[in-house]
C-alpha cells in the first residue's frame, strides 16, 4: 500500500535530499490538501500519481518548504508554449501522455508520466527504444528528462528515443507563446513588465530529473509495502 510514510523516504533517496526536508515539504502540502489525506497507519490515504508529482514539483521548484503549496500551484498551472501543444510520440506507446489535450498544463504532463511508470508502459517504451538503438548500432540511449526552471516558472519535458524525439516547454504567457519570432516591441514591453511588476531577481535555477526518478515513483505506487507499524501523520510532523 503506497502511503505517504513510504513515499517520503523514496523521494529522499532517489533525489538525494534529506528525508527531513522532504517530510517538511509533504507536511505543508498536506495542510494545503495538495497531497491525499486520510486516517492513520493502514487507514491513511493511498498515494496516487498526482501526489508524487506535487511533492516533486515542491522540491524542484522552490527554495523554501513553507512555500510548497504556492510553488505547486504555480508550476502545475503553466501551459505548453511550443509550436505544437500536445505529445505526438509516434514510436512510443505512452497513451497517458499522448491523450493529453492541446494546451495541457505541466502538472497534467507530470501526472501522466508517473501514471505511465506505474502501469509499466513507460519502462517498456524506453526499453524497446533502447533495443532499437542498439540494433541500429547507435551509441546513444533512450532518455527522459524533466526540468524545472525558476524564478520565472518554466517546465520542460524531453523524450529522446529511436526514430523520434520531442520536447515540450511549459511557461506563463509571453511574446513567444504563438510565434518563435515575436515583434521586438512586444518583447521589450514584456521585459519591462517583468522588471517592474515581477522583480524576482537575476539568479536562475535549473533542476532536472531523469527517467530514474519517474520509474522509481511508478514502482513505489505499484509495490509499496503496507507500513502499518508507522503512523502516516508522524512522517510529516
Amino acid at each position: 500500500m503506497a502511503k505517504l510514510s513510504g513515499l517520503i523516504p523514496v523521494v529522499a533517496g532517489v533525489l538525494s535530499v534529506p528525508e527531513k526536508t522532504v517530510a517538511i515539504h509533504a507536511r505543508h502540502l498536506r495542510q494545503a490538501r495538495m497531497i491525499s489525506t486520510g486516517g492513520r497507519g493502514p487507514g491513511g490515504a493511498d498515494m496516487i500519481a498526482r501526489d508524487c508529482a506535487n511533492l516533486l514539483i515542491a522540491i524542484m521548484g522552490g527554495d523554501y518548504a513553507k512555500d510548497a503549496a504556492e510553488t505547486v500551484t504555480t508550476y502545475r498551472s503553466i501551459e505548453t508554449r511550443t509550436s505544437w501543444t500536445r505529445w505526438q510520440l509516434p514510436y512510443l506507446d505512452l497513451p497517458a501522455l499522448k491523450s493529453l489535450s492541446e494546451g495541457h498544463r505541466f502538472g497534467e504532463a507530470l501526472d501522466a508520466l508517473i501514471e505511465s511508470a506505474k502501469e509499466g508502459s513507460l519502462e517498456v517504451a524506453l526499453e524497446t527504444a533502447d533495443k532499437n538503438l542498439r540494433e541500429a548500432r547507435f551509441s546513444m540511449r533512450a532518455s527522459l528528462n524533466v526540468t524545472v526552471i525558476g524564478p520565472i516558472p518554466v517546465g520542460r519535458i524531453s523524450i529522446n528515443a529511436s526514430k523520434w524525439g520531442e520536447e515540450l516547454t511549459y511557461a506563463p504567457p509571453n511574446p513567444w507563446t504563438k510565434t518563435n519570432a515575436p515583434p521586438e516591441i512586444e518583447v521589450a514591453k514584456w521585459m519591462k513588465k517583468i522588471e517592474t511588476e515581477d522583480p524576482r531577481g537575476d539568479l536562475e535555477q535549473n533542476r532536472r530529473i531523469s527517467a530514474r526518478t519517474i520509474l522509481t515513483l511508478g514502482h513505489f505506487l505499484n509495490d509499496a509495502p503496507n507500513r502499518s507499524s508507522k503512523d502516516d501523520d508522524s512522517a510529516t510532523t
